[in-house]
């Protein structure tokens, strides 16, 4: 359900014991996928680089850079795998890039790594308390089509 606290806009929002889902088709059935929960407003990316003389430089991608706030740094999480030598390290970090670099030496393995970072114009909302109760005023259903047409919606009173 969605919301509005204060100046903040949710579109997912619950007290106690409620989880942040979506379900996808497997091979054996829907399963439910749950959303990681936090005090503050992340975005996160996943990736992977080579290393060149156990250096290497990665970019980020300049859409979700669009999406991140430039005010607070972004956190990079590093891991060796494939043919490293020693502990990865992040040497370097720029606005929009990150330098690694393997402490074993010149190694040309490959290094997985996750980017944080804060949403831009979230940057200062940790822990907001939860003061006002959001009414609900109307409930709407809507019916999906097996051809992706136009959704119908079908408005009604909230029921007691």
């Amino acid at each position: 359900m969605g919301g509005r606290i204060g100046p903040t806009h949710y579109k997912i929002l619950g007290t106690g014991g409620g989880s942040v889902s979506t379900t996808m088709p497997t091979r054996d059935g829907e399963r439910i996928l749950y959303a990681p929960e936090a005090p503050e407003n992340w975005f996160f990316d996943i990736g992977e680089v080579k290393l060149v003389n156990g250096k290497a430089r990665v970019e980020l991608d300049p859409l979700f850079y669009d999406c991140i706030s430039h005010e607070k740094p972004f956190k990079v999480f590093v891991q060796g795998a494939e043919n490293t030598l020693g502990a990865i390290r992040v040497k370097a970090r720029g606005d929009n890039w990150f330098e690694l670099e393997d402490t074993g030496g010149a190694s040309s393995g490959t290094v997985m790594f996750n980017i944080y970072a804060i949403w831009k114009g979230k940057e200062n909302i940790r822990l907001p308390k939860f003061e006002n109760p959001i009414k609900i005023e109307k409930v709407e259903r809507v019916a999906l089509t097996a051809d992706h047409k136009e959704p119908k919606i079908n408005s009604q009173p909230k029921k007691s």
